[in-house]
């Protein structure tokens, strides 16, 4: 398939793939990732002599295997965390430490998973981006956007300041 070939085809299909997508995933962000991961494992494909039809339901297929490989690693990642918390050893104040954790895993996954691996374990923005199978550039929005919810969530609780972010 040539380039002109592609992006008529992308053009003509990427909507109701995006879509799709977003249903699935309940996240407008990921769904775009995956997206572009769906159309890469396409092109990467390059299987002749498919029709339109055909190339559809490979397109679909791609974006099913990207979304479950994706909650493959999300999963893995969360029971490394829970077998790492499972040993730390308790705090002073066990109910604060407590009550901060239930709060914590009141997030989204993607958001205690970013705010995990850049404040617990310290990785880099490009690390964090490899890992979750996210942009680079979308690494830093994501963490801003998971931060603020965390805040809330404790200042709701009459934990912190009381102004909002």
């Amino acid at each position: 398939m040539d380039e002109t070939g592609f992006r008529s085809f992308y053009d003509r299909t990427a909507p109701a793939l995006r879509s799709y997508l977003r249903m699935l995933c309940k996240d407008a962000v990921l769904a775009d990732d995956l997206l572009q991961e769906s159309y890469l494992r396409f092109l990467r494909a390059r299987i002749p002599d498919m029709n339109e039809f055909q190339m559809k339901a490979y397109l679909y297929k791609a974006a099913g295997s990207a979304a479950n490989d994706h909650w493959k690693v999300e999963n893995r990642e969360r029971n490394r965390i829970k077998e790492d918390t499972q040993n730390i050893e308790p705090t002073a104040d066990t109910s604060l430490s407590q009550d901060i954790g239930r709060f914590f895993d009141t997030l989204r996954k993607q958001h205690q998973a970013l705010l995990w691996l850049a404040y617990v374990d310290g990785f880099q923005h490009r690390e964090i981006a490899e890992i979750l199978h996210l942009k680079d550039k979308s690494v830093r929005v994501l963490l801003l956007r998971a931060r603020k919810e965390f805040a809330n969530i404790l200042r709701a609780k009459g934990i912190g300041p009381g102004e909002p972010l």
